[in-house]
């Protein structure tokens, strides 16, 4: 077999209302378990073997791709993949398919496979040879199998797929999570108190824990300020973050978010970038929400 060649793909999507309203950005940039969804995904496919990675797409062009990689648009793109001589593995830049990528590489014969989600949505495809006029990896699917026999298409435990919603967003940092390595990988955490860990965590060498308690798996982003918290399993704190009085779980937080001084446990939340969710001691006691359009708001 030749060099493998891969390609992550982030077309524009049609509707990215979701990933908008949380971060400012396209769903590409989304971070789940601590990484943006492309930087993730082109690691995943160099880890598989892949001696040039793409990121094709003006979607996710700028991206931080991390090294072994190259942005290029779409088009240009797919060209190069359809005139490369040897196997092609292409991946979308919105999921992942983690280590089972590598043995489906290595079963690769002349005829494609798709590796897909629990749901069936396309994650990855493996091919020998590639159509150029194709814009995405339903398309090129489609055009393959029109063309010859039709791929074989394979549900890969743990894969996922983004799906425009916060519940879709959870569940793919939940199997993120899942993946970190077993027993305490924490990082030297700087703090005049000694935190609590237990399980799978990582904490960013930059993040601050005053008195508080972690249990993974979860994973605390860099310049992250944590006191007088608890963070429970399947929570992933991003860069900048403060929690103060707070405690969460199965939950996300998002680059600069702050959360102070909740009076009960925050659950299965997303809580977007730059955002605020403070309790106030002042009286009268009352609730203040300034919601946006399509935002569910729990109070219980």
């Amino acid at each position: 077999m030749g060099a493998l060649l891969g390609l992550v793909l982030a077309p524009a999507p049609d509707g990215d209302d979701v990933a908008q309203r949380l971060s400012g950005q396209s769903r590409y940039a989304l971070p789940v378990g601590g990484l943006a969804l492309a930087r993730r995904a082109v690691r995943d496919v160099r880890a598989a073997g892949a001696e040039r990675v793409l990121l094709a797409g003006d979607a996710a062009l700028g991206l931080d791709v991390g090294p072994g990689a190259e942005s290029a648009p779409l088009a240009a793109a797919l060209h190069a993949a359809a005139a490369h001589p040897g196997p092609l593995l292409l991946h979308a830049g919105d999921g992942f398919a983690g280590e089972a990528l590598l043995p489906a590489v290595r079963t690769l014969g002349r005829q494609p496979i798709v590796l897909t989600d629990a749901g069936g949505a396309p994650v990855a495809l493996l091919a020998q040879r590639l159509p150029a006029d194709a814009r995405d990896l339903a398309e090129l699917i489609a055009r393959l199998e029109a063309d010859g026999p039709s791929a074989l298409a394979r549900a890969i435990p743990g894969a996922w797929r983004y799906a425009d919603t916060e519940e879709s967003l959870l569940e793919g940092n939940r199997l993120a999570l899942d993946a970190l390595p077993l027993g305490d990988v924490r990082a030297a955490a700087s703090g005049p108190d000694e935190a609590q860990i237990e399980g799978r965590v990582v904490i960013h060498p930059s993040a601050r824990l005053e008195r508080t308690s972690v249990r993974g798996p979860a994973l605390i982003g860099p310049r992250a300020l944590l006191v007088d918290s608890f963070v429970g399993p399947y929570t992933t704190i991003g860069a900048g973050v403060r929690l103060e009085g707070a405690e969460l779980e199965h939950s996300l937080v998002l680059e600069g978010a702050s959360i102070r001084n909740l009076d009960r446990r925050l659950e299965a939340s997303v809580v977007g970038r730059n955002a605020q969710v403070v309790r106030r001691f002042a009286v009268p006691a009352s609730i203040r929400l300034r919601v946006g359009e399509d935002a569910e708001v729990s109070l219980s």
